[in-house]
């Protein structure tokens, strides 16, 4: 009987807790959204910024280089926006979630395009 009685309060408590551990992952998954989005906005000025200064590079070498590292930013932007998809999932955002998915497919065409210069220029 003494067993049946700390399952019951148990899962009374734990019943109890349920609604407290959703929210408190909805607001989880919010402030890691948010985070990503920051992280974003600092890869995409990286990434503009890259692409500026790809089309006034005049030596090769470096220019390499930069194409290196914009195809590697790009990868990463990839990454950050699955991230974003599945948080937008997660808080039941699903205009956001579609916008990470088509922000995350135009980076893989944008990507294939950098690295096809890539490898015609560089290699």
């Amino acid at each position: 009987m003494k067993g049946f009685v700390w399952a019951a309060l148990l899962g009374l408590g734990v019943a109890g807790f349920t609604p407290a551990a959703v929210a408190q992952g909805r607001d989880f998954y919010l402030m890691q959204y948010n985070s990503t989005v920051r992280d974003m906005n600092k890869l995409v000025d990286r990434i503009n910024a890259l692409k500026t200064d790809i089309r006034t590079e005049k030596d090769f070498t470096r220019g390499c280089s930069m194409l290196a590292s914009l195809i590697s930013d790009m990868k990463e932007a990839q990454i950050l926006t699955e991230r974003l998809a599945d948080y937008a999932y997660q808080i039941d955002d699903m205009e956001n979630h579609r916008a990470a998915v088509d922000q995350h497919n135009a980076y893989l065409e944008e990507r294939r395009f950098w690295e096809e210069q890539r490898d015609r220029m560089c290699k």
